[in-house]
C-alpha cells in the first residue's frame, strides 16, 4: 500500500480526489495550505503527492521546490485549474512528475497516481484509508475516505436559508443567478423547476422558478459523479461517469433508485428525453447514444458523431440538436438527421474568459439554461439572444 499526500486548500476538492485515490486501495493524507503540507512531507514521506497549484498561503511552484529540497525522489503532481494550464506545464520543466486539470477525471487521477506510485517503487492494495491533516492534528477514519461532503451541504443549506449567494442579475434579455454550489454538472427542466447537479457535493438540487431561482430540495447521492440529468414526465433519470451507469429515480424528496443500467459508453455526460428515447453523450469519445426503453433495459438504437471536443450536455430543439462543449465553451446546433447540414457555433459572453467550463444546458421551451464547472452561477437567456461565432 502506498501513502499519497494530497494538498488543496478546497475540502470538497480533497475529499473528491482523496476518494478516486483511496479507491485504489492507496493510503491518503491530506493538507489545507503550504506549510502544512511541507511539514507533512516531512514527517510521513509519502510514495506521490497530489499538490494544488494555487494555495492561499503560498505558490504552488514554492512549495515544489520545497519537496524536492527534501527529498527529490518523490513524484508530485501538479493539479491546475483551466486558467492554470500553462503555470503547470512550466512546474514539469522545473521538476514536477506530471499534471491534472480540474475538473479531475476518475481515469486520468488513478492512471497519474499508478504512474507516480511505480515510479516511486511502491504497491497498492485493497484496503485504503484517509487521514484528514488540520493543524498539528491527525484524523485516522479507518478504512473509509474522511466525507466533507454532509459539511459542504449544511454550509450551503445555511446559506440558502439567511439568502446568501443567491439572487438574480438582468443582464438584457438574459439573467445570471447566483447559486449555493459551485461546481455544478447538469441542468433539465421538468416542465415547472429546474433540476441542477453538482459533483463535488454529489448532490441533486431541484431549483424553483422564480427570482432567486431559490432551492426547493437538495438530495445528496454520496459516492456518485453525476453529469446528465434528464426528465422522462415521471421519472428523473440520473448518468454517472465514474460508475458508467443511467439510473432511473422517483423525483420525490429523497430521490429513490428504480433501476440503474450499465451502458457502454467510456464517460457518460448530457442527458436528454425526447418523449420516446433517451440520448446520453459520451464525453470521451465524442458521440451521441440513442437508448430505447424497455423492461429489459436500455437498447442502444443509434450511435452519431459530434462536432463537441467534449460534449457535456445536450437538448432537442424540434429537429435540432444542440450540444454544450465544456473544451471550447461554445454550444453547436446542428440537424442530427442530417450529417452535411452546416453547424451553427455559438458563445455565452457570460462564460468567455472565466476560469470555468461549460458543463451543462437545458431547454423550457423559451430559454436556454446553462452552467459552468467553476462558477456559482446559473444562466438563463432567450435563444435569439446567443452570440453565433460562424
Amino acid at each position: 500500500m502506498a501513502t499519497v499526500l494530497v494538498v488543496d486548500d478546497e475540502a470538497g476538492l480533497r475529499n473528491v480526489l482523496s476518494q478516486m485515490i483511496a479507491s485504489e486501495g492507496h493510503k491518503v493524507v491530506t493538507a489545507e495550505n503550504g506549510k502544512l503540507a511541507i511539514d507533512t512531507f516531512k514527517q510521513i514521506v509519502p510514495d506521490a503527492v497530489f499538490l494544488d497549484i494555487r494555495l492561499p498561503d503560498m505558490d504552488g511552484l514554492q512549495i515544489l521546490e520545497e519537496f524536492k529540497k527534501i527529498n527529490p525522489g518523490i513524484p508530485v503532481i501538479m493539479c491546475s485549474g483551466f486558467s492554470d494550464v500553462e503555470s503547470a506545464v512550466q512546474t514539469v520543466k522545473k521538476g514536477a512528475f506530471d499534471y491534472i486539470s480540474k475538473p479531475f477525471k476518475r481515469d486520468e487521477v488513478i492512471s497519474a497516481a499508478r504512474r507516480a506510485v511505480e515510479a516511486r517503487g511502491a504497491v497498492s492494495s485493497e484496503p485504503a484509508r484517509v487521514i484528514q491533516k488540520e493543524g498539528a492534528v491527525i484524523k485516522k477514519e479507518g478504512k473509509k475516505p474522511v466525507n466533507m461532503i454532509p459539511f459542504v451541504i449544511g454550509i450551503a443549506v445555511v446559506l440558502v436559508s439567511i439568502g446568501i449567494f443567491i439572487f438574480a442579475k438582468p443582464s438584457g434579455k438574459a439573467f445570471l443567478y447566483n447559486i449555493p454550489y459551485e461546481n455544478p454538472t447538469a441542468l433539465t427542466w421538468d416542465g415547472k423547476k429546474l433540476w441542477a447537479s453538482d459533483w463535488i457535493t454529489q448532490s441533486i438540487y431541484k431549483h424553483n422558478i422564480d427570482d432567486k431561482l431559490s432551492i426547493e430540495s437538495t438530495v445528496q447521492i454520496p459516492g456518485s459523479h453525476p453529469t446528465g440529468l434528464a426528465f422522462d414526465g415521471q421519472y428523473l433519470w440520473v448518468c454517472d461517469s465514474w460508475s458508467k451507469k443511467i439510473s432511473k429515480r422517483n423525483p420525490d424528496s429523497f430521490l429513490n433508485e428504480i433501476v440503474g443500467y450499465t451502458v457502454p459508453l467510456l464517460e457518460p455526460s448530457g442527458l436528454f428525453w425526447d418523449g420516446l428515447n433517451l440520448w446520453c453523450c459520451d464525453a470521451k469519445e465524442q458521440k451521441l447514444y440513442k437508448f430505447s426503453i424497455s423492461p429489459s433495459g436500455l437498447t442502444v438504437q443509434e450511435k452519431y458523431s459530434l462536432p463537441a471536443r467534449y460534449p457535456a450536455g445536450i437538448f432537442f430543439q424540434g429537429k435540432y440538436l444542440w450540444i454544450a462543449d465544456s473544451e471550447t465553451n461554445k454550444i453547436y446546433k446542428m440537424d442530427i438527421n442530417d450529417p452535411n447540414s452546416p453547424v451553427t457555433i455559438y458563445s455565452l459572453s457570460q462564460f468567455e474568459g472565466k476560469n470555468a467550463k461549460l458543463s451543462g444546458i437545458a431547454y423550457d421551451g423559451k430559454n436556454i439554461w446553462a452552467c459552468a464547472d467553476g462558477m456559482q452561477t446559473i444562466y438563463k437567456s432567450s435563444l435569439k439572444s446567443l452570440k453565433k461565432v460562424n
